[in-house]
């Protein structure tokens, strides 16, 4: 692809430093908002400051699930900042920062300078990569590490038979798996590679080191899997909550599922909805591939399939969910193949119409580039937790109703970190478990549990209840009933007045219509005036006013 500002690649690497330096901007403009937590950031904050370092190579609370290192380092970040959203992002931040940089270095061995700087825009620029380099999960530090793998694959083309190149890929891939757990499939991709390259080339030893460190970099995810995370990862992989974005081979409706995933993949790099085209994508991945295979040969195209062919078995056997936080690993690939392809195909066309073919691919990175920046700029994290939370601790004690999808960003919010209540942190812990008590009955648990057992008596306000399940089972594609059971808003209208007093709270984050309407419904049966004191992206606040002491079942 011609140069487009001048020649030489010293202007490939002033255009890829700026787009870096814009998409740093961009990050930290992001981080600098300090949206509130929302509920899974609020689970892992609340292990991370109620546990030791020890305590979190335990199997987490609040369905959560991620590398012991990863937590170490987040609790060290705590450590050193405070228990608040700036310390607790900080490690994301600095690994989406670092990414586009690393894509840069990757891209201009692999697939060469305009092919890597089309990748670093599109890395830089990215919503969904800006939007979880701003959160406390450790989907950004798995790109990051992703495109660390593909940066020493690259240079090892330089020195393929050296030995000693070989043992840094070898023992670095063994800490980014222990780090981040996709790396297993992007050094799966690697070893494939690598492998296939000393196989084509009858290099033996080459072959048998590719094997043997494969073999170890396998034993580095199974034996930690085996005695660390067996327990809590088949907690936390919810399989009724992420069974739609499995591929469930011989089951109907496969081809749409294909497309679905296929448009989650794109949704790591580009916030845009492309389905049901989103197939058209696996075209232009194969351009891409090609181009980079007739370009530098076979070594670099395998090291950006190969990725992609191991996680697409993880998918088809069902053991990796489509979804785009889950695959925001593979963006570097993605957007390397892209680059290549978009570049690729404009050095095809004849010398008298590559002028305009690069007007429009530059055209083209650039409103794709706009939409990101509009779209990041535009997203919020779906809570408020801590404005809603704000307003409670801000007037009088009352008893305080909540959801449990509400429990940890209130527990977050509410509590005093340089003190925290670990009596009560543990209460609620051990009652939302999957086997606690509000889970135990299953939907129809208000009949079943005693509602004491849902009840805290001593917060920091007063009383704290939790609500008992509603029956309402929602999952990746979105609510998969209609609205909670018969009768449980009326059984839990009856709960808020019998302990309301002079008046109650409400407090729903991450908040489901047809529950809200249910509870709110029920209570107006009862004749109780209800206040809306605050609404949020994905949350609410009421207020019970002085429910009358003849207040009955209606």
């Amino acid at each position: 692809m011609p140069d487009p500002v001048g020649s030489g690649a010293a202007s490939y690497r002033r255009l890829a430093l700026i787009a870096i330096a814009i998409g740093a901007i961009l990050s930290i403009a992001l981080y600098l908002q300090r949206p509130s937590l929302w509920l899974d950031e609020a689970g892992v904050a609340l292990n991370i400051g109620r546990r030791s370092f020890a305590g979190l190579a335990e199997p987490l609370d609040w369905r959560q699930f991620a590398p012991v290192p990863w937590l170490w380092l987040e609790k060290l970040a705590v450590t050193v900042g405070g228990m608040h959203e700036w310390a607790l992002r900080a490690p994301a931040l600095v690994a989406g920062i670092a990414l586009p940089w690393l894509v840069w270095a990757a891209g201009r061995r692999l697939v060469g300078e305009p092919a890597a700087l089309v990748a670093t825009v599109l890395t830089a620029s990215g919503a969904s990569l800006r939007y979880y380099a701003n959160e406390t999960k450790p989907y950004a530090l798995d790109a990051a590490v992703a495109a660390l793998l593909l940066l020493l694959a690259a240079r090892m083309s330089d020195h393929r038979d050296d030995h000693r190149s070989w043992w840094g890929i070898g023992i670095i891939g063994v800490l980014a798996i222990l780090m981040s757990f996709p790396a297993v499939l992007i050094l799966g991709g690697i070893g494939l590679a690598l492998a296939s390259d000393a196989l084509v080339r009858r290099h033996w030893p080459s072959l048998r080191r590719a094997v043997g460190w494969g073999i170890v970099w396998v034993a580095a995810f199974a034996v930690p899997q085996f005695l660390l995370y067996r327990r809590a990862a088949s907690i936390a992989r919810m399989p009724d909550f992420w069974r739609p974005a499995m591929a469930q081979i011989g089951t109907s409706g496969l081809i749409g599922r294909v497309s679905a995933a296929v448009n989650e993949l794109i949704m790591t790099l580009m916030a845009v909805t492309v389905w049901p085209g989103s197939r058209l994508f696996l075209a232009l991945f194969a351009v891409g591939a090609w181009i980079v295979w007739r370009r530098g040969g076979a070594r670099p195209a395998l090291l950006l399939i190969g990725p992609l062919f191991v996680t697409g078995v993880a998918w088809g056997i069902d053991r990796l969910p489509a979804h785009r936080r889950l695959m925001l690993f593979l963006a570097p690939v993605i957007a390397l193949l892209l680059g290549a392809a978009l570049t690729g195909m404009v050095d095809s066309l004849p010398r008298r119409w590559r002028s305009a073919g690069v007007a429009l691919c530059l055209l083209l990175v650039l409103g794709v580039v706009i939409s990101e920046i509009s779209t990041g700029v535009r997203e919020r994290k779906p809570s408020g937790g801590r404005e809603l939370a704000a307003a409670v601790l801000a007037r009088d004690p009352a008893p305080l109703w909540l959801t449990g999808a509400s429990a940890a960003v209130w527990l977050v919010y509410s509590t005093d970190w340089s003190r925290p209540d670990t009596v009560r942190l543990d209460w609620f812990a051990a009652t939302l478990r999957p086997r606690g008590p509000i889970n135990r009955g299953g939907p129809d648990a208000a009949a079943r549990t005693p509602d004491e057992l849902l009840t805290f008596s001593a917060g920091p306000r007063g009383l704290e209840m939790l609500a008992t399940p509603s029956g309402l089972h929602i999952d990746v594609a979105g609510a998969a009933a209609e609205g909670p059971s018969h009768g449980w808003g009326a059984h839990e209208a009856a709960r808020i007045v019998a302990v309301a007093g002079r008046g109650a709270w409400l407090l729903m984050t991450h908040d489901r219509e047809s529950e809200r309407d249910a509870l709110l419904a029920a209570l107006r049966a009862f004749r109780i005036p209800i206040d809306a004191i605050r609404r949020e992206q994905r949350g609410s606040l009421w207020w019970v006013i002085d429910p009358p002491a003849s207040a009955a079942r209606p």
